[in-house]
């Protein structure tokens, strides 16, 4: 499921929480959503600069969302830096065929 995707569950959760008489409230739009998922804020306060929320949306649901949003980063930046890595020293054990060595192999000079 992607960013998108999960902000959307969380709209219809709210959408579901917060329906009274049969009414469903409108929490934000399409467009805002996916403006919110594009630029995926890092801050809580920077939610209020996406275009279609505003200081209502933030104080009222902001916490839900933002609860994805923090989620996405942690998983997305950890996976980011670590296949880094792993690709990095796959390909240079692959290149130079490296193996790993003792110190007895080592001659001193």
């Amino acid at each position: 499921m992607n960013l998108y995707e999960q902000l959307q569950t969380v709209r219809n959760k709210l959408k579901k929480k917060y329906s009274t008489n049969g009414r469903t409230p409108n929490i934000c739009s399409d467009e805002a959503l996916k403006e919110l998922a594009r630029l995926a804020p890092k801050h809580k306060e920077d939610m209020i600069n996406v275009q279609g929320l505003g200081k209502v949306f933030v104080e009222k649901y902001g916490n839900e969302f933002f609860d994805v949003l923090e989620k996405y980063h942690q998983e997305n930046s950890t996976a980011m830096i670590m296949g880094k890595d792993v690709r990095h020293t796959l390909f240079f054990r692959k290149l130079f065929l490296l193996k790993p060595f003792s110190s007895s192999k080592v001659k001193s000079f």
